[in-house]
This record gives C-alpha cells, structure tokens and sequence, in this order.
C-alpha cells in the first residue's frame, strides 16, 4: 500500500479514538449526552490564549473557560479538566472565586478521567490556600461538579449562599456532586460544603473536615446524599430547614476524627423547619454521639418534624427524645421509626 495512504489510515483511526473519548457538542439537541459547547481545559499544555473548542487547543485555567463558557450564553455547556500532577490553583493562573453566573444554567464541570477507563480525579485548590469566598460559587440553575478534588482552607464549594456572602445572595436548584472530594483538612469552623439549593443532590463523595467544624449544611428542601462518606470532629450534616424541606440521607458513613472520639455535635442536627428526614442504611462510627447523648438532634429549636431512621448501625442512642439537654430535642410528637441491624 502507498505510504501516504497508510499515514493517512494511521491519521483517520487516532482522530477516531480521539473523538470518541470525549463529550461532543451539539447545538441541535443539547443535554446531558450532547452539550450545546464543550471546553478543554490543561493546566500543563493549555494556554488561556487557545480557544478551548477542541482537545487540542485547550486553555490552561478553569476561570477562562467560565468566562469563555459565560461569554456563549447557552445552557447545556461542560467543561472538561485534564487530570495533572499539579492542582489547578492559584500557581496556575486561576483567580477565586470562579462564579457561575446566572445565566450559566446546566453548565457541567468534570474530571477528563469522568470517562470509561480512567479513574484519575482532577485536583482543583489546596489545603494551605485560604480564600474568603472559596473556589467555586454557583448562582446557576442546575450545576453539575463530576469526579472533581478541592482542597481549600475556606468551604471550597457554595451552591447558592447565605446572605452577606460578597458575592450575592442566592438560592439556586437542581445541582449536583457526583464522585467529588471536598476537603478542608484541619482548618477550624468551615464547612467542606454550604448550599441554598433545592433539590441538591451528593451522591458518592467525601466530605473531610478533620478540624473543629460541620461538614455538610443545606438549607432548602429536598435534599439528598447518598453512598458517601461524612468526616468531622463537630457535626456532621447541618440541616437548617426551609418552607418545607425533605432530607435523604441513604447509605453513608459517618466518621469521626480521630476514631473514637465522641463527636462535639450531632452527626445530623436539624434545625426548625426541618421535615420529613429519611435515614436509610447508614454506618454511624463508635464514638459519634453528639454531645454525649444522641447521633441525631435538633440544636435550633425544638424539632416536630418525622424522622425515620431504618437499618442503620449506631453505637449509641440514635436521638434524643424528651426532655433532652438543653433545647437540642426531638419531641414525641414527631413520627420517629428506628430499625437498627
């Protein structure tokens, strides 16, 4: 066979396999399979003077590709990160926080190791970076943080945000964490994750906060995290309540940090206003009594709320009941189910 059709063979079945390890655009029918634009981010090869459209011209920072992502204007964008052995942090060129606007609805940020065959997480922050406003703050309608690291020692991820936060106020719905790790080491009093979204979902994440601090808090409804782990040494998931919130929390674990060592809060502490808990099939660790007297309590006020807690492990009282210690009470007038294994 001639050599220049050979070359050419080799040429069409490498851009072939290129092609099909990556997300496609397409702006005819956007979604979650076919994204109306798809942005390549290197933070090694990249150059933020690239324009990003192709794996081959990535740009270097995340922050570029939002503002690139921003500047198309249509829902339904990804951003795709390639893994690196340096963390996409402020030696790269990235300048926090990165806001997803409000306009920016749909808009997924993933892992290139999202994808069959790679199990590589992208490493976004670190540790010994502190800044006020964390790494990532979504306005947006439905954002989507896939097979994603941060470290931050400020709560790296906001979706939404309580008020007085310096980039607005909001509360947002439909986001999503998928296979993420939010981690804040030891740093004291911050949160591996603060939402005002309705209808968030966590589902096989890590959640670290091995310093005196909470490490999950949402405060609307319908609220789920599933198949992931909860690590702290105060509490652990912060329900604050909402018009009518509705928690699920299914198949996690609850850790403290070190092991053994009672927990200063409740590992799920609901706050008024909260209804409607589910906790389904979860491990609470030895140790992880709040305030020495229960793993489930309602700090805020007293709780009416139904909770319903079935085939979970817990070394201790799962709730408090009665008169309690303080104010921190679930009384007997809500419908509590408790069904351990």
């Amino acid at each position: 066979m001639d050599s220049s059709k050979v070359r050419f063979k080799r040429y069409r079945n490498h851009t072939r396999r290129v092609h099909s390890q990556f997300p496609r655009a397409d702006t005819t029918h956007p979604g979650y399979s076919f994204y109306s634009m798809v942005w390549y981010v290197d933070n090694i090869d990249g150059l933020d003077t690239n324009s990003g459209v192709d794996p081959m011209h990535p740009v270097k920072s995340l922050d570029q590709a939002v503002d690139l992502a921003t500047g198309f204007g249509a829902a339904y964008q990804c951003i795709q990160l390639e893994p690196s052995q340096t963390a996409y942090h402020d030696d790269t060129g990235e300048v926090w926080p990165i806001v997803i606007a409000a306009t920016l609805d749909d808009l997924t940020i993933c892992s290139a190791s999202s994808l069959p065959g790679s199990c590589r997480h992208t490493v976004i922050g670190a540790t010994d970076e502190s800044h006020d406003d964390g790494l990532i703050y979504s306005l947006a309608e439905n954002t989507r943080l896939i097979n994603l690291t941060f470290l931050s020692a400020k709560c790296p991820v906001y979706f939404g945000t309580e008020s007085g936060h310096s980039a607005g106020a909001a509360v947002t719905a439909g986001g999503l964490l998928k296979d993420c790790v939010l981690d804040v080491g030891t740093t004291a009093s911050v949160f591996a994750l603060e939402s005002s979204c309705v209808g968030l979902v966590i589902d096989g994440c890590e959640l670290i906060a091995n310093g005196a601090t909470t490490v999950a808090y949402t405060a609307n409804d319908t609220f789920t995290i599933k198949d992931s782990v909860i690590q702290a040494q105060v509490g652990g998931i912060d329900i604050v309540g909402g018009a009518s919130p509705s928690t699920r929390i299914q198949d996690c674990k609850f850790e403290c940090v070190p092991d053994g060592v009672a927990l200063t809060g409740y590992a799920i502490d609901m706050g008024a206003g909260a209804q409607d808990v589910m906790i389904y099939d979860c491990l609470f660790c030895n140790g992880s009594e709040g305030d020495g007297t229960a793993l489930i309590g309602a700090a805020d006020d007293v709780f009416t709320g139904n909770v319903n807690m079935l085939g979970c492990y817990y070394p201790t009282d799962p709730y408090t009941s009665g008169a309690g210690a303080g104010d921190k009470t679930i009384t007997t007038t809500a419908l509590v189910t408790v069904k351990a294994y």
